[in-house]
């Protein structure tokens, strides 16, 4: 065997054992159960990526507007419902006290997700590799500073942070998270 894992006697053998892969995609015993709509998707979205469709360039612009206007948005919020404890650095407020509602019932820290998702929408709508791959940086750069900002977060309000650690995620809010502050968005323009 070579540094491959392949037999060096010609290279006879079937390394990806492909005609019992091809025996394993063709049984129908299993369908529905193996994630065939995931790989489906997979290759529509690949097929898009290397043949993209110009009538998904008016989609993209509204993605990027949205994503523009609800990162804004979501600062504001997040800002709004910060009140006193609002700080640019990790470290917590003297006097600070644990948020867990408004926009940081969506996510444990919404001023950073607003600046990711408004500064994704700019690259959009700008159509700049290089603001894209800004905003990679940046999130990298930011999720750092979450880590440690819940730390200072730990340390101050212990078990309180511990349990909201666990009910609510870090920078990416859930779709049920999203409903229901969509709902209660509703509410307040409505009250």
């Amino acid at each position: 065997m070579d540094s491959l894992g392949c037999r060096e006697s010609g290279g006879s053998e079937d390394k990806f054992k492909s005609t019992e892969l091809v025996e394993e995609l063709l049984d129908t015993t299993e369908l529905g159960k193996r994630g065939e709509l995931l790989f489906a998707g997979q290759v529509v979205l690949l097929l898009l990526l290397l043949f993209p469709p110009q009538q998904l360039d008016a989609i993209a612009t509204l993605a990027g507007l949205a994503l523009l206007s609800g990162g804004l948005g979501l600062v504001v919020w997040g800002s709004d419902s910060l009140g006193a404890s609002l700080s640019p650095l990790p470290k917590p407020r003297t006097g600070s006290t644990l948020v867990r509602e408004g926009a940081f019932a969506l996510v444990r820290h919404p001023l950073y997700t607003g600046v990711l998702a408004a500064s994704a929408g700019l690259a959009e709508l700008t159509g700049s590799g290089t603001r894209l791959l800004l905003v990679l940086a940046l999130y990298a750069l930011l999720d750092a500073k979450a880590a440690k900002e819940e730390e200072f977060l730990e340390d101050k309000f212990g078990d309180d942070y511990a349990d909201y650690k666990k009910e609510v995620p870090r920078l990416v809010p859930t779709v049920d998270a999203l409903v229901e502050a969509g709902g209660d968005i509703t509410k307040k323009l409505q009250g």
